[in-house]
């Protein structure tokens, strides 16, 4: 009753710390209906720790919990927390997660270099399912940002697998790029020693 209480706190710090503390108490319709009146909250937050908390107490096919979440991961503006919240939707159902996957893909459309890293970065973590991103993908891999292109074609190697042609031929790409860091680099030399060593002796 204390947490249900605080869940309604003036305080954002207050609200998040009761939602994310409700999520140990198990199956209880009381604390579920707070919870999904905190998915509606004006603090981005808030309203991740009480969909969290959601697929705790409820399980993983609650509405209000997976709705919270897509529409976290397609803000189309640089957020942090892009990554976590597409984690967190990899514990509901294939179709949820390919719902997510295709607002990351409309996303990628996003000309914001912070905004493209962080939905590659969850394109990344996505592997095969995102197959649809190979498109976009290919794009910013010959495009003239460094960064997104090494992103871009580790993820693409990611999706495709390291073995298939075009991979290999991405990371020899990217092993012998001198715009591109050396950490970036240095990623795709282990990958491509792998598959294709006599690749790598050239590259």
């Amino acid at each position: 009753q204390v947490l249900r209480r605080l869940v309604k706190d003036r305080s954002s710090a207050v609200r998040n710390a009761a939602a994310e503390a409700l999520a140990e108490v198990g199956p209880d319709p009381a604390a579920a209906a707070d919870l999904i009146a905190a998915t509606n909250d004006e603090d981005r937050a808030v309203r991740f720790a009480a969909a969290l908390a959601l697929l705790k107490v409820s399980g993983p096919t609650d509405q209000a919990a997976t709705r919270t979440l897509l529409a976290l991961v397609a803000d189309p503006d640089g957020v942090p927390d892009r990554p976590a919240v597409f984690e967190a939707l990899k514990g509901t159902s294939a179709e949820v997660q390919d719902q997510a996957v295709a607002a990351l893909v409309a996303l990628l459309a996003n000309g914001d270099s912070a905004v493209l890293a962080d939905v590659i970065a969850c394109i990344h973590a996505a592997g095969p399912r995102a197959r649809t991103a190979l498109p976009a993908l290919e794009g910013l891999f010959k495009g003239d940002d460094p960064g997104l292109r090494a992103s871009a074609g580790l993820a693409i190697v990611t999706i495709e697998g390291q073995e298939s042609p075009r991979s290999v031929a991405i990371l020899v790409r990217m092993v012998a790029d001198p715009a591109l860091t050396l950490d970036a680099r240095e990623s795709a030399i282990p990958l491509l020693q792998g598959v294709n060593s006599s690749a790598l002796a050239r590259a």
